[in-house]
């Protein structure tokens, strides 16, 4: 039987089915050519539209949230523990050591180094840990829970205050440091969590109050130890997220003591940002990261077979903590058939391609209860005047993004559909940022929305795009692309470097007034990129509006999914003006032998000497 699902309450019950798979799109083919996009008889819109929500609701405030409380002893839990709940240990720091599905338990809690928690490092520290300890020497190590104090002793960090509220709740502590007896942190952890629609968000701030400086480090962003019982590894990791491309299961296993750098427990590189634990029956528990500030592309990901047997996820993230620092961490905890669980991730994480094959509305949103997906087609009954709207986030470079591609069907008459926009510098839906086309009824059919000659979109990062039409239509989506040729980075959100890492040699690594800056402390300063899976042949050119205030020389290096070492090989340097003024530099990496395949990073040397850096933007293009 056809599932038809209505959007009221859908993401509930993608979590918490327990079927198979969902079914696969069985929408025809494009029976006709594509029909080019018009920019005439726009709907007359009845009022300035607003965002529809989104999947995420915003963080309210990252303020205490709810009524204070008493602290108590044991487990404090977020949501019914005999269907949906999350739970805090109050007697460690109030870690995250539990997740109550339907009476399962999908966390590890055997001890305090374990729970989902946030891990520090400093780069250069170590002293001798206390007791037995598989890693011989340790360094600064604050953690929420508390301290290893050796044998089977375990001392709970302490919670400073407790707030709960109908839906979240809201826990500071005091960190201890893992490797010593018991000694108190420089660093205090607060957790705000929200439970959703069968899933919880979980949002940590970490504030070091010490006034040293620990040094750049890797960290565990958050260390993950999933519950005994959850002995399947699942994920995506390949070069077409978000397409419902099969997830691949993993077996990864290795001891305790051999996590980190020994290749036991190897690196992944999750694509669409998360990966699972499952039993046999596929229930288990997704840990999704999106994308922020910090986070590397690449996660440890095995099976710790000390007795007993646990599942580990360590996302890591790359940073230094100076005096008075905040870093933040932000993930959900997606329980459920791992099948119907990534539809969730689907729905949650801002992307451009969608397909709908997972039977997730994937972020998009109307006003209709008639609004549904079925077979991995989304219909949306469209009004006059309103808006059905993407998940907001989007960040479409419109530099490298020509246009939008629809393939649709009107259910019953054919439907004038318009496509509407809103960019980080003009955020009001209006005329002025829309392009329309026919729809007809009968087969499906390709139209191009060409967005190249508009020069809002061009000029600007797309955060958000929707349709509406000039009449009340329902119309059958099989699925929505923005055209991407290349991949930019625009540095135009304050705080967000876009996936950016400062792997060596640069300070003061930030994001602000529509530029990346930094300063170089040495000659060989270099920064790397997020994941990617750009096409060589298709984007041999890269451009790079930057300005150093000294230097000569700058270089590419890249890694491509077949051959992930940085050598020279895959290098190509070129000449800059150190003045401290802004310049374009346009580099054809087609001229390097080994830039073919698929790009999956590349690294910038942005000077050889020490210098102010500000880059304005970065693009992989064409030719």
């Amino acid at each position: 039987m056809k599932r038809l699902t209505s959007f009221i309450g859908l993401i509930s019950i993608l979590a918490l089915v327990t079927g198979g798979c969902a079914p696969a799109s069985d929408s025809p083919a494009s029976a006709t050519a594509p029909a080019a996009a018009t920019d005439t008889a726009l709907p007359t819109l009845t009022k300035t539209p607003t965002p529809a929500p989104t999947a995420i609701p915003p963080t309210p405030t990252l303020a205490p949230v709810g009524d204070i409380q008493p602290i108590p002893q044991g487990y404090v839990y977020l949501g019914d523990k005999n269907t949906l709940a999350l739970g805090f240990n109050m007697n460690g720091g109030g870690g995250i050591g539990s997740l109550l599905y339907n009476g399962r338990e999908l966390i590890d809690d055997t001890d305090y180094g374990r729970y989902f928690q946030f891990s520090m490092y400093d780069g250069n520290d170590k002293y001798a840990a206390q007791g037995s300890d598989p890693y011989g020497n340790w360094g600064w190590n604050p953690i929420q829970v508390g301290s290893k104090a050796g044998g089977s002793s375990i001392i709970g960090a302490k919670v400073l205050e407790y707030r709960k509220a109908d839906d979240a709740v809201y826990i500071k502590a005091l960190g201890k440091e893992w490797g010593k007896y018991d000694e108190d942190s420089d660093v205090t952890f607060e957790t705000w969590a929200w439970k959703r629609d069968g899933y919880f968000e979980v949002f940590t701030r970490a504030t070091h109050f010490g006034n040293d400086t620990h040094a750049l480090a890797t960290h565990e962003f958050p260390a993950a130890y999933f519950h005994p019982s959850l002995t399947r590894m699942f994920g995506y990791f390949d070069d077409a997220p978000f397409t419902g491309a099969p997830m691949s299961e993993l077996d990864h296993r290795t001891k305790q003591g051999e996590i980190a750098g020994t290749g036991n427990c190897p690196f992944v590189y999750p694509t669409e940002n998360w990966a699972a634990f499952t039993g046999a029956d596929k229930i288990g528990l997704i840990l999704l990261l999106p994308s922020q500030p910090h986070l590397e592309p690449r996660w440890n990901f095995c099976l710790l077979y000390d007795a007993p047997t646990v599942g580990y996820a360590g996302p890591l993230a790359y940073f230094d903590v100076p005096p008075q620092a905040v870093r933040d961490l932000r993930y959900y905890l997606i329980p459920g058939q791992i099948d119907e669980a990534r539809g969730v991730v689907y729905d949650l994480m801002p992307h451009t391609a969608w397909n709908f094959d997972l039977d997730s509305p994937e972020g998009w949103r109307g006003d209709s209860l008639e609004d549904s997906i079925q077979n991995g087609i989304l219909t949306a009954h469209l009004s006059k005047g309103n808006l059905f709207t993407s998940s907001n986030g989007l960040r479409v470079a419109g530099a490298v993004s020509p246009s939008v591609l629809v393939h649709a069907r009107a259910q019953n008459d054919a439907a004038r559909l318009c496509l509407y926009f809103i960019t980080n510098k003009d955020p009001t839906w209006n005329e002025s940022k829309s392009s329309c086309a026919d729809v007809s009824a009968g087969a499906f059919q390709t139209s191009v929305f060409d967005m190249s000659k508009n020069k809002i979109w061009n000029s600007g990062v797309v955060t958000q795009i929707a349709f509406a039409s000039t009449a009340d239509a329902a119309v059958e989506f099989d699925s929505i692309q923005v055209e991407q040729r290349g991949q930019a980075w625009e540095f135009e959100f304050d705080g967000d470097v876009e996936g950016w890492l400062a792997w060596n040699q640069l300070a003061s690594f930030a994001v602000g007034n529509g530029s990346l800056s930094a300063r170089a402390t040495g000659g060989d300063p270099y920064l790397g990129s997020p994941t990617l899976t750009l096409d060589a042949a298709a984007n041999p050119v890269i451009e790079i509006r930057m300005a150093v205030s000294t230097g000569s020389s700058a270089k590419i290096y890249f890694i491509t999914s077949s051959d992930k070492e940085y050598d020279e090989t895959k290098a190509l340097t070129f000449s800059i003006q150190g003045d401290g003024q802004f310049h374009t530099y346009t580099l054809d990496m087609s001229k390097v032998a080994r830039w073919k395949g698929i790009i999956a990073q590349i690294r910038l040397d942005p000077t050889d000497a020490a210098s102010s850096i500000e880059i304005d933007y970065i693009h992989v293009v064409p030719k």
